[in-house]
């Protein structure tokens, strides 16, 4: 998941930096919304709930 993540960023920040206007606008947009999924992707796998069940006295 994350590799794909990382391949559209990729290929949104190649699209802006050879596109004018609407389509570099639209192309830097979704390229900082998948930053942000993938940054969350990393923080959700990095803090699991850990749960303590409490031993039997």
């Amino acid at each position: 998941m994350k590799v794909i993540l990382i391949l559209a960023i990729v290929l949104q920040v190649i699209v802006a930096t050879q596109s004018d206007g609407l389509t570099r606008s639209l192309a830097e947009l979704s390229a900082f919304v998948l930053v942000l999924g993938l940054v969350f992707s990393i923080k959700k796998t990095r803090h699991k709930k850990v749960t303590f069940k409490p031993d039997d006295i």
